[in-house]
Parts: C-alpha cells; sequence; structure tokens
C-alpha cells in the first residue's frame, strides 16, 4: 500500500506541478505522504517547513529554475 501511495503522489506531482507550481505541488506531495504517520496539523507544517527550504535552496543557492504558478512561487 506504501508503494502505491509513492507512486501515486510522483506521478500527481508530475501532473500538477506545470500549472499549480513548485510549492503547492511538492506541498500536496508530502502531506499525502506524511498523513498516514502524523497528525493532518504536523504533516502540514513539515510539508510547508520541507517544501520551503527546499525552494529557496534551489532558487537562491543552487541557482535551478523550478516551475512556479502565475504568483511566482
Amino acid at each position: 500500500m506504501k508503494l502505491l501511495s509513492i507512486l501515486g503522489s510522483i506521478f500527481l506531482f508530475i501532473i500538477i506541478s506545470p500549472y499549480s507550481g513548485f510549492v503547492i505541488a511538492s506541498m500536496i506531495v508530502l502531506i499525502i505522504l506524511l498523513s498516514p504517520e502524523y497528525k493532518w496539523y504536523s504533516s502540514l507544517g513539515i510539508s510547508a517547513a520541507i517544501t520551503m527550504v527546499l525552494f529557496l535552496g534551489f532558487k537562491t543557492v543552487l541557482n535551478i529554475p523550478l516551475p512556479v504558478n502565475m504568483w511566482g512561487w
């Protein structure tokens, strides 16, 4: 069951990231992956923190462009 959740999350990320951007897509995927192990508010906080660290790291430190939405995140 975990394997299907992981594969489904990867597929969902590939489909929605061009439209919603990296931040929203990765938060949704991480919430899906973390929700069986943590409470909803913990998985939301963890996913938001991880997503922001990754987004800022790739964008500012590594200077690698990521998919963004109409607001630039």
